[in-house]
């Protein structure tokens, strides 16, 4: 048992040695800026992820959305105005194929950025 438990171990230790890493590379970023807050989106190559990060300038929390097509949130996140930075990462595998709307906003002001994901 001994020796089927160390094969196993050398097997492992020469698939990771032999797997090639690839760093995931921006494939686009689109910005959001306003006079009280910043957003910065990212997707990558193969990944079906977007990055996000929120920077807050003003004295008021901001507010990201995810809406779906019929302008229903599907996701929601709030930075309240103590926070002054956040980021955070959406698995879009987990939404269907469609059209979505991001949206940021303070009580002052409202950035929107529609996209599709195919």
């Amino acid at each position: 048992m001994v020796k089927h438990s160390f094969k196993l171990v050398v097997v492992a230790i020469i698939l990771a040695i032999t797997t090639p890493i690839t760093a995931q590379k921006v494939t686009s970023y689109t910005e959001l800026d306003r006079d009280n807050f910043y957003v910065r989106m990212s997707t990558y190559t193969n990944s079906e992820k977007l990055k996000v990060y929120v920077e807050n300038y003003g004295e008021r929390s901001v507010l990201f959305l995810l809406l779906d097509e019929k302008s229903m949130p599907i996701y929601k996140r709030k930075l309240s105005k103590d926070k002054l930075k956040d980021n955070f990462i959406l698995n879009m595998e987990q939404v269907p194929d469609g059209n979505y709307i991001v949206e940021v906003s303070d009580k002052l002001s409202i950035a929107k950025k529609a996209f599709k994901k195919e």
